[in-house]
């Protein structure tokens, strides 16, 4: 039996499009922050947004399209590590960017001494949001 659908599907949007999002738009995670790249590649994963904030530290956005948790922490606390070894540096800002965070994901970020941005997705993606279907299972 071969089952096929002729439909193609469309992505609604992605933690791309919300690094885009806060590279134009740097003041969404704080002022004077300077985003230096998006989608920095690491043999680590990808880097959604690398930049320096006010006081000339390095900070390390991860983004999510819809909400933050565990995982999302646990992603972002292991680039903040690997650069800081990397770099050999002291200090390095993990900052999650977000619509939302689960209260428990949050509380995790926090004991790590991260942060959480409330930042929700750019308004073109608002249109695909309404046909966007989930898989419940």
């Amino acid at each position: 039996m071969n089952l096929s659908d002729g439909e193609k599907l469309q992505l609604t949007g992605s933690e791309k499009d919300m690094a885009d999002m806060i590279y134009r738009n740097p003041a969404l995670i704080s002022p004077g922050f300077r985003p230096l790249s998006r989608e920095e590649h690491t043999k680590y994963g990808f880097i959604d947004v690398f930049g320096y904030d006010k006081d000339n530290i390095l900070v390390v956005v991860e983004c999510k399209r819809y909400s933050a948790d565990f995982n999302s922490v646990d992603q972002l606390l292991r680039y903040v590590k690997k650069i800081k070894q990397l770099r050999g540096l002291d200090s390095v800002r993990g900052i999650i960017a977000a619509p939302k965070i689960s209260p428990n994901a949050l509380q995790m970020l926090h004991d790590n001494n991260c942060e959480f941005r409330s930042v929700s997705p750019p308004k073109y993606l608002e249109k695909y949001d309404k046909f966007q279907q989930k898989l419940n299972f």
